[in-house]
């Protein structure tokens, strides 16, 4: 649960820095010129103070994430059962580590920026305050690097932070630059002139950024992988590989506003244009996929870098013996047997799962599998074909899902097991495992209004997406331990990654389908092509030896 906790802070923590440091630049670099070359030097203030203000939210957030780490590390030293934090430890461990110390100088970091960003939103038009603030904010963005793989690396640790830093600063100036350019378009939105000017000065800016990004990615490939089997052959490897294969759409919505939308805008004097409306959709798909990937960089920091985690990486032929289609099982042990045999692992020292466990488990997994196989081609069937009416019955496969995971989850449990359904609320898992169902269950129902027209398409609509997306995300880190590709526990992790990469690009596209809801329903096919891959891989390759 730590592990989740801190990828999940990881990610929020560098959204935090990376609208901080981006509002700043992109105000001094873009907007401002972009004010001054029409002549509309009026608005300035009022659009400063409102970067501003996205600035200090973002600060917050930042804080905010700080704050959490320090809290995860005083739970990580706290000794099992105690309720109480060994409070001399923690301050052993903030002020005579390095870690530590990095934690309190980015905490003190993002406090000055949140004062001097409040400043800014008062007192706009001061140019000296800007430059402070920016300075400060490029400063606490200089803590990240210091914490992350490259501080840990044997050799040449300082190229490493040098290059891990201007990769950030390179995802701040695109990403973050996104951000508040599209927080702007409403402020700008009866100035077309002013939007093209800015759109023409930042795509450039986009453009070297992403050439950053691309350079210094390149490099710390090499310096954290050791060879080319570990990006297939250890998690943080294929967990790159999704951070890649994100970043290529990525790049496509990046392309689409430099290469057609940029120079189209210089001709547009309307503000409602429909290319405007159109490059709105393009930043809203390049700010939505950004953030995703944050995230998943989260993840990527907080697993150990490939040539720590496993350094015997050279054959992948246990990942592809695991990644090998088999039929599912069409049987499986019996509910009371498998109690039984928990029961009797609990009271054993031996860490071996027993084998009817590890079969119940596979059937679970493989026919939960199939539940979101049909659910995906049902989905493709309404993309491709939107009139016949039954394909968009797709939620209720949700259900379906919901009723065999009620049954199927515990096995100790009623109605299968011995345990009562009022005890077994009383229990951790048994409860989580319910709340599953229920959620599940109700997604599937809104859904279903909601395809149905009897609930009307509000924010409602974009839980459904949002929870594909952190579910997937914490799948990166639901960890059965680290080592060589030999281990079984490692293998079961790289099956997480592949699911956990399918289950993100399926949550992106239901997301932009939603978002942009086009015509020819591109968005919609790659949604239900995502969800019908990950159906099969649950279906056909899920195993747990």
């Amino acid at each position: 649960m730590i592990e989740m906790a801190d990828m999940l802070i990881r990610g929020v923590g560098f959204m935090g820095i990376v609208g901080s440091v981006a509002g700043p630049i992109l105000f001094l670099v873009v907007i401002r010129p972009a004010l001054s070359a029409t002549g509309g030097d009026g608005p300035n203030e009022e659009i400063g103070r409102r970067i501003a203000r996205a600035c200090l939210a973002s600060g917050l957030l930042l804080a905010s994430a700080t704050a959490g780490a320090v809290f995860l590390v005083g739970a990580a030293v706290t000794p099992e059962g105690s309720s109480l934090w060994d409070l001399a430890l923690v301050k052993r461990l903030l002020f005579d580590t390095a870690h530590g110390n990095i934690l309190l100088l980015r905490t003190a970091g993002a406090i000055a920026m949140v004062f001097l960003f409040r400043f800014l939103a008062l007192y706009p038009a001061s140019p000296h305050l800007w430059g402070a603030t920016t300075c400060v904010a490029l400063l606490t963005l200089t803590t990240f690097p210091l914490s992350g793989h490259a501080a840990a690396l044997p050799t040449r640790e300082i190229f490493a932070m040098t290059v891990d830093g201007l990769h950030l600063l390179g995802v701040t100036a695109w990403i973050g630059g996104l951000f508040h350019l599209r927080l702007l378009l409403g402020s700008l939105a009866r100035d077309p002139v002013t939007i093209a000017i800015a759109v023409r000065r930042f795509s450039p800016f986009a453009l070297g950024s992403a050439g950053l990004i691309i350079a210094t990615g390149l490099i710390n490939t090499l310096h954290y992988l050791g060879s080319l089997t570990a990006l297939f052959g250890t998690p943080y490897g294929l967990t790159l590989v999704a951070k890649l294969l994100l970043l290529i759409p990525l790049l496509t919505f990046g392309a689409v506003n430099f290469l057609i939308l940029r120079p189209a805008l210089q001709h547009t004097k309307q503000h409602d244009d429909p290319l405007l409306r159109r490059l709105t959709t393009t930043m809203q798909g390049e700010l939505g996929l950004g953030l995703v990937i944050l995230l998943l960089v989260g993840a990527l920091t907080a697993l150990p870098y490939a040539a720590e985690d496993s350094p015997d990486t050279g054959d992948l032929a246990p990942v592809f013996s695991w990644l090998t289609p088999r039929w599912p099982q069409f049987s499986s042990p019996t509910a009371k047997l498998v109690w039984e045999q928990k029961l009797a692992q609990k009271a054993s020292p031996s860490p071996v799962r027993p084998a009817e466990v590890i079969a119940y488990s596979e059937f679970n997994h493989q026919w939960a599998g199939a539940f979101v196989l049909v659910m995906g081609l049902l989905c493709l069937l309404h993309a491709f074909r939107p009139h016949i009416a039954w394909a968009r019955a797709w939620p209720l496969t949700l259900i379906g899902l919901s009723i065999f995971l009620f049954f199927r989850n515990d096995p100790g449990v009623w109605p299968l097991g011995p345990i009562s359904f009022w005890h077994s609320l009383t229990i951790a898992d048994a409860l989580q495992h319910r709340l599953y169902v229920v959620l599940v269950a109700a997604l599937g129902i809104v859904e279903w209004l909601g395809q149905t027209g009897r609930i009307r398409r509000t924010w409602w609509t974009y839980i459904f997406p949002g929870i594909c997306v952190i579910g997937s995300l914490m799948l990166f880190l639901h960890a059965h331990g680290a080592g060589g590709l030999e281990r079984a526990d490692s293998l079961v992790h790289i099956q997480h990654v592949v699911m956990g990469t399918l289950g993100l690009l399926a949550g992106v596209s239901r997301w932009l389908e939603l978002r942009v809801q086009g015509g020819d329903r591109f968005y919609g096919k790659l949604w239900g092509l995502f969800v019908t891959l990950l159906g099969l891989f649950l279906f056909l390759f899920f195993r747990r030896q």
